[in-house]
């Protein structure tokens, strides 16, 4: 929110790429956030992976989220767990037709009303 309150204002030196994640303790390997995605998604999602791919994955992705703590001074809000509640229940919105335009507004709001509580 913070970013875009910036780039609304016509901040040209905000216009930039930035990386927003988790905090240090808060990071998890692939597979578990793989894990927490079909968990929350329900309705038997599942996840593979293929041994015979010879590409190389990391175990573990991780963003560097420091320009946007000393330009922005962003913290997280939510906790990796919930930030991928919330974005599975947005996905499921969009794939379920809903009015997205208004889902995604209330979800603003409701994020909103808990960071200034």
């Amino acid at each position: 929110m913070l970013l875009a309150q910036q780039l609304y204002a016509n901040d040209n030196s905000s216009a930039d790429a930035w990386n927003f994640g988790p905090i240090e303790h808060d990071c998890y390997p692939v597979s578990r956030v793989a894990d927490l995605v079909v968990s929350i998604w329900g309705n038997n999602a599942h996840w593979i992976t293929k041994s015979d791919m010879k590409l190389h994955e990391t175990n573990q992705l991780k963003l560097d989220c420091s320009k946007a703590k000393s330009k922005l001074r962003w913290t997280p809000t939510w906790n990796l767990i919930r930030s991928i509640k919330e974005t599975v229940i947005w996905y499921q919105a969009f794939i379920n037709k809903s009015n997205h335009q208004e889902f995604t507004i209330n979800q603003i709001n409701k994020f909103e009303k808990e960071i200034k509580t």
